[in-house]
C-alpha cells in the first residue's frame, strides 16, 4: 500500500503533527496536571481512603475507553471533522462542570464524561491520520506528534503545582476548558475534512457487522490490539500510583513535578529516535526489539525491588527507560494494528482503542488499588504487563519471521 493514499485529500503539510498534538494534549493534560492536586481534591470532596483518590484518574480513563467503541463507525459514514469539533467542545464543557463539582460522585461522573469526549477525539484524530498515511509513515507522523505534544507531560504536574500555589484546584479544570477551546479553534482553521464523501461507508447494521468482523478476524489487528492493552495497563498503573509513591514511599512529594518532567523528556527523546529509526529498521522488527527490551528492564526492576536495595535515583532511571520504551511500543503497536484496516480505519480505531483502553484501565486499576505503601505491587504488575505484551508481539509476528521486515 502506498504511504499516501491517492484518493485522500492532501495532508495539511508539516502542520499535521502539530494539529494531532493539540488534540492529543487534551487527554494528557487531563491526567498529568491533576496528579499534584489529588490530595486537595480528596480533602475538598471528603475522600477518606487515600487509594480512592485514584478514581479521579481512573474514572476519566474508563470514559476514555468506552466512548471509543462507536464514534469511529459513525465517522466512517459522516466524516471526521464535524464529530471531532463536537468532541473537543464537549471536553471543554465537561471540564467546566468538573470545576463546579461539590462531591466525589459528581466529580467521577463528570470526569467519566470528560474522558468520553477525550476518547472520541483520539479515535477521530487517529482515523484522520490513517486517512492520509499508513504503516511506517503513519508511525512516523504519530511519533512526531508525540514529540510535539510532549510539552504537556513535561509541564503537566508543574502546571498543576503552579495553579495550586496561586488558586484552588478548581482552576485546573477551568484551564482544561481553555485548552479545549484553543484546540477547537486550531481544528476549525487548520484541519480539513480527511474523508471525502466517495470514501465513506453507509451507516447500517450490515456494514457495522462487516467492519467488526474485518477487525477481529485479522490476526495482526487482534494480537497487536491485545498487546496495546498490556502496554496501556503499564502506562496507566504508573499514572495511578505515582503520586502516592512519592508521597508515601519516598516522602518527597515535592519531587513529583520535576521527576515527571524528566521522565517525559526521556519519552520525547525516545519518540524522536523512533521517528527516525522506524522507517529504516522496519515497523515489525522495531516492535519486537523494543518489547523484548522493555520486558527485560521491568524484570530487572522487580528483582532489584525484591532485594530491598532500590533507591530513589534507581527508581527514576527505571521509570524513564520503561516509559520511553512504552511510548515507542504503543506507537508501533497502534500502526501495526491499523495497517490492514484500509477504508474501515475509524471502525478499526474504535474497536481497537476501546478494547485496549478498557482492558488496560481494568488491569491498571487492579494494580493501583493493590498499592500498600511499597513499590513491590507496582513492580510486579508492570512486569506481568510487559510479559503479556511480549507474548502478544511474538504471536503476532511469528509468521513474519521468514519474511522481509516491513
Amino acid at each position: 500500500m502506498a504511504a499516501m493514499r491517492a484518493s485522500a485529500p492532501a495532508a495539511p503539510g508539516r502542520s499535521l503533527p502539530f494539529i494531532v498534538a493539540s488534540v492529543m494534549m487534551l487527554v494528557t493534560l487531563a491526567i498529568d496536571v491533576v496528579l499534584p492536586a489529588l490530595p486537595d481534591i480528596g480533602e475538598a470532596l471528603a475522600v477518606t481512603r487515600d487509594n480512592d483518590r485514584q478514581y479521579v484518574i481512573s474514572s476519566f480513563m474508563f470514559g476514555f475507553a468506552i466512548s471509543q467503541a462507536g464514534v469511529g463507525i459513525v465517522s466512517d459514514a459522516l466524516g471526521r471533522r464535524g464529530l471531532l469539533l463536537g468532541a473537543v467542545g464537549g471536553y471543554a464543557a465537561f471540564s467546566l462542570a468538573a470545576a463546579a463539582a461539590q462531591d466525589l460522585t459528581v466529580m467521577l461522573i463528570v470526569r467519566f464524561l470528560q474522558g468520553a469526549a477525550g476518547g472520541m477525539t483520539r479515535v477521530l484524530i487517529n482515523a484522520a491520520v490513517r486517512d492520509l498515511y499508513s504503516g511506517a509513515q503513519m508511525a512516523r507522523v504519530m511519533s512526531m506528534a508525540t514529540t510535539a505534544f510532549i510539552i504537556a507531560p513535561i509541564l503537566g504536574p508543574a502546571l498543576g503545582t503552579l495553579i495550586l500555589a496561586v488558586a484552588s484546584w478548581r482552576w485546573i479544570f477551568i484551564a482544561f476548558a481553555g485548552f479545549g477551546i484553543l484546540s477547537f479553534l486550531i481544528i476549525c482553521f487548520r484541519l480539513p475534512e480527511t474523508l471525502p464523501p466517495a470514501m465513506r461507508r453507509k451507516l447500517s447494521a450490515k456494514s457495522l457487522v462487516e467492519g467488526v468482523k474485518h477487525v477481529l478476524q485479522d490476526r495482526q489487528s487482534t494480537w497487536f490490539t491485545t498487546a496495546m492493552s498490556f502496554r496501556f495497563a503499564g502506562q496507566f498503573a504508573f499514572f495511578l500510583s505515582l503520586q502516592q509513591i512519592f508521597e508515601q514511599v519516598w516522602k518527597h512529594e515535592d519531587l513529583l513535578a520535576p521527576v515527571f518532567g524528566f521522565v517525559a523528556a526521556v519519552i520525547a527523546i525516545g519518540s524522536m529516535v523512533n521517528a527516525r529509526l522506524v522507517t529504516r529498521v522496519g515497523l515489525m522488527r522495531m516492535s519486537r526489539i523494543t518489547t523484548l527490551l522493555l520486558t527485560t528492564i521491568c524484570a530487572a526492576q522487580l528483582a532489584w525491588v525484591a532485594l530491598g536495595s532500590f533507591g530513589l535515583i534507581g527508581f527514576i532511571a527505571f521509570q524513564a527507560a520503561i516509559s520511553a520504551l512504552t511510548s515507542i511500543c504503543n506507537t508501533c503497536f497502534q500502526a501495526l494494528a491499523m495497517e490492514n484496516m484500509g477504508r474501515q480505519a475509524a471502525t478499526a480505531s474504535s474497536i481497537q482503542g476501546s478494547g485496549s483502553m478498557l482492558a488496560g484501565t481494568l488491569l491498571a486499576s487492579w494494580a493501583g488499588q493493590a498499592f500498600d505503601g511499597t513499590l513491590l505491587p507496582y513492580a510486579i504488575a508492570i512486569t506481568l504487563f510487559a510479559i503479556g505484551g511480549l507474548f502478544c508481539t511474538f504471536m503476532a509476528t511469528q509468521r513474519e519471521s521468514g519474511r522481509a521486515s516491513r
